[in-house]
């Protein structure tokens, strides 16, 4: 072990609401591109060969993190609800980064939204594109709804003036949130001034150790990310009150694996969508940084579940350390 630090998660509440959009901006710097995710690292629910993505870039770039991780929070809200449900034309904004704007053109069934921003930012990370965008979805070559990413401010054709997400809402507890027990977000803001605090999540006492494991190779910070992404997608179609299965993503793109195994009692699959929000957030505020880790998570102070995070082999194998 090379390296040590212990997070406790605190609660906040969910995507912010924004104000009226302004009038619409015209872009003549476009770029379309035809997605397709690997159904081999996602599973058979969906992706479908009858689902595509296409992208719509603007001139104007996002920056970053705040990209990163408003798509991390966004994919966790989806995975939370009802995969078939339909979510209606909204603004989201993730608490702590309101430099995104996420809008859905809608109404969307919310695995579409799931695959289709996974395909989208999948996208973006590898060539390294990160401007305003728009993602186009389609089921048998049929448009099932339109997601934009942009700077504050920018309107968006086709969604109301008043098509905003409120996190006080009664509509977000009983349409967007239906999962079990009192948790009414899967963010919450980290305490960088001191990350070993101790605070209960949510309420339900839910704890992080990250330990850098030898030899502690550097981690592409992207593709931390997109392996987390790609976590939520897998995921995400399975019954968020059942316990998490043991299971393993590995981004052929990025190089990274993420063994999840479970401990003890185990741990529902919603508390891994909210583990999976945390772990490249303490990574971007604490050091070592985006390294080699093992994530052991806690309950009560019960060791419910460890996620291994390495590099992959050129031989297509985890590195053992």
């Amino acid at each position: 072990m090379l390296g040590s630090i212990s997070v406790l998660l605190l609660s906040s509440t969910a995507f912010h609401a924004v104000g009226a959009l302004p009038q619409a901006s015209t872009s003549t710097n476009t770029t379309n591109a035809y997605l397709a995710i690997d159904s081999e690292v996602l599973g058979n629910d969906m992706p479908d060969p009858r689902f595509s993505v296409d992208t719509t870039f603007e001139p104007d770039f996002l920056p970053p993190i705040p990209t990163l991780m408003s798509v991390l929070v966004f994919m966790g809200e989806m995975a939370y609800t009802d995969f078939n449900a339909r979510v209606p034309a909204r603004t989201w904004i993730a608490p702590g980064y309101p430099d995104i704007e996420i809008s859905t053109i809608g109404p969307i069934k919310a695995k579409y939204l799931v695959f289709g921003v996974y395909a989208g930012i999948e996208y973006m990370i590898k060539y390294n594109r990160f401007h305003e965008v728009m993602f186009t979805m389609r089921w048998n070559k049929q448009m099932v709804g339109r997601i934009w990413m942009t700077l504050p401010g920018f309107a968006v054709p086709g969604l109301p003036a008043n098509g905003t997400f409120s996190g006080n809402s009664t509509e977000q507890t009983d349409a967007f949130l239906t999962i079990p027990g009192n948790a009414t977000s899967i963010d919450a803001e980290l305490p960088i001034q001191d990350s070993r605090n101790s605070t209960n999540f949510l309420g339900i006492g839910l704890k992080l150790e990250i330990d850098t494991i030898a030899p502690g190779r550097k981690l592409n910070r992207n593709f931390v990310f997109l392996a987390c992404y790609e976590a939520l997608a897998k995921i995400a179609p399975s019954p968020q009150s059942a316990q998490m299965a043991d299971f393993v993503v590995s981004s052929s793109l990025g190089g990274i694996s993420m063994h999840f195994i479970h401990w003890g009692p185990g741990i529902k699959n919603y508390r891994v969508i909210q583990v999976l929000s945390f772990i490249p957030k303490t990574m971007i505020v604490s050091p070592p940084g985006f390294r080699e880790v093992n994530v052991s998570v806690f309950e009560e102070d019960i060791m419910v579940l460890e996620i291994s995070i390495k590099k992959i082999t050129p031989q297509g194998n985890t590195a053992i350390a």
